[in-house]
């Protein structure tokens, strides 16, 4: 493999690595997404693998095609500049102004799993959720009073779904839910969100599955679900 090629490898790995930091940080800003987000990815590797089955006549001919035409172009190019160049340099003959990214090379893997390293800290310690909740907590806190639940309402970077108090103790508010129809059981919604001062029996919007985990202060993170 041309240093070329390596170069190009180790920076796409290092913009992977950016990438899921980020993504790993702006899904924990909403109680719930990120379990989806991993619970849908597991199918991932099933749904390409029909994916692959189902076109693999297309993708053998255009992978042949690619080649042949790949391998016509190098053939005609050296005959008409009478040169054996290795493979790696025909095709990876970096620019002389792109040798600064080669000097930045020793830096890709360790800035790679610092970035990794802090978000998954930050991830386990809620704190990206900690700080977005925080920003929106006045408008929250104006709520309790008048939990409606009737229509959708911005509270900073969340969108208030549902909201409501229960008799029981607390004020409820979703910001995050979906509904499964259920193949062999009843169908059921997934309700999460914040809950001020919660109770430890259930919520307005179910007592099944019901978790409270403590954000800070009286606030609470909640799950529930609720069959239908």
């Amino acid at each position: 493999m041309g240093a070329g090629v390596r170069l190009f490898v180790q920076y796409l790995c290092w913009a992977v690595a950016i990438a899921i930091s980020y993504g790993l940080v702006h899904l924990s800003l909403l109680p719930g997404r990120l379990g989806n987000v991993l619970w849908i990815s597991a199918w991932v590797p099933i749904i390409l693998l029909n994916i692959a089955l189902a076109w693999i006549g297309w993708t053998v001919a255009i992978l042949a095609g690619t080649v042949f035409i790949a391998l016509a172009i190098v053939k005609v190019r050296s005959r008409l500049f009478q040169q054996r160049l290795p493979l790696s340099k025909r095709f990876c003959r970096w620019p002389k102004r792109l040798s600064v990214l080669a000097r930045c090379r020793p830096w890709l893997t360790p800035s790679a799993l610092i970035c990794l390293s802090l978000s998954l800290l930050a991830v386990g310690t809620r704190l990206p959720r900690r700080l977005a909740f925080a920003l929106a907590e006045e408008q929250f806190q104006r709520a309790l009073a008048t939990p409606s639940d009737t229509s959708p309402q911005n509270f900073g970077f969340y969108t208030v779904n549902r909201s409501a108090s229960d008799r029981r103790g607390g004020v409820y508010f979703v910001v995050n839910d979906h509904t499964s129809a259920g193949l062999w059981s009843e169908g059921y919604t997934v309700s999460h969100g914040y809950a001020y001062r919660p109770n430890a029996s259930g919520s307005p919007f179910g007592d099944e599955s019901y978790q409270v985990l403590r954000l800070y202060g009286d606030w609470y993170e909640f799950t529930a679900t609720d069959s239908f």
